[in-house]
């Protein structure tokens, strides 16, 4: 992978990120995107997951694993931080899901899939 900066990042993103945030995505790169961000409440992790995530897109499938009442915050949040990012790539799997439909499990071409817990 190319050498990538946090100033590479989407101009609408990189002008919210505090500089605490701005550290932490550059402690995620180094290590290539493998970290427990585990920082005190209010401090931004999602913003960070999602900025470290972008760096990563030509790598998905993102797979991001959520309480079931965050599932639906983290689809809005993608869809706000990730300019044109088409929504149906996004795919919410939750553990209600009744396992005898004849649904497929996953959607064709989705590149986000949020599980929740």
């Amino acid at each position: 992978m190319a050498k990538v900066k946090v100033e590479d990042l989407p101009k609408c993103l990189l002008q919210k990120l505090v500089p605490i945030q701005k550290w932490a995505i550059l402690k995620c790169l180094k290590r290539h995107g493998r970290i427990i961000l585990n920082d005190e409440l209010g401090l931004g992790k999602r913003l960070v997951a999602i900025s470290t995530a972008i760096v990563y897109k030509p790598e998905w499938p993102l797979l991001i694993v959520c309480p079931f009442v965050l599932r639906d915050v983290w689809r809005e949040e993608f869809v706000k931080w990730i300019p044109n990012l088409d929504t149906s790539k996004i795919q919410i799997i939750s553990p209600t899901i009744d396992i005898n439909t004849q649904l497929p499990l996953t959607k064709a071409g989705a590149s986000i899939f949020i599980v929740a817990y």
